[in-house]
């Protein structure tokens, strides 16, 4: 699999690559309950933010989505998410956008 040097550089300098990160959600159901927090408020977490702003960088630096998936240890689920969330808000997520 061949990487582009300036998507490497790119993750490197960003502090994108974390030794530790935890796993990806592997269901809709564990998504779910990360995206909402156990508040019930629909916010996402600091970690979920975190990851959904990696796999922008990622879709901008044109990655395809196993790489995608690979480099920001996400799950399809959640790519798809922020695939339609960058489509449907023009580039941002719901947690950035003004109350």
């Amino acid at each position: 699999m061949v990487i582009s040097l300036s998507a490497l550089v790119l993750l490197f300098l960003s502090g994108f690559i974390k030794e530790g990160r935890e796993e990806c959600l592997h269901c809709l159901e564990c998504y779910d309950k990360a995206w909402d927090d156990g508040y019930e408020l629909g916010k996402a977490t600091g970690v979920v933010n975190e990851r959904y702003r990696i796999i922008r960088n990622l879709i901008n630096a044109q990655m395809t989505d196993e790489q995608i998936i690979q480099y920001a240890h996400t799950s399809y689920v959640e790519l798809e998410d922020v695939k339609n969330q960058l489509k449907v808000l023009k580039g941002k997520f719901e947690f950035e956008m003004p109350q």
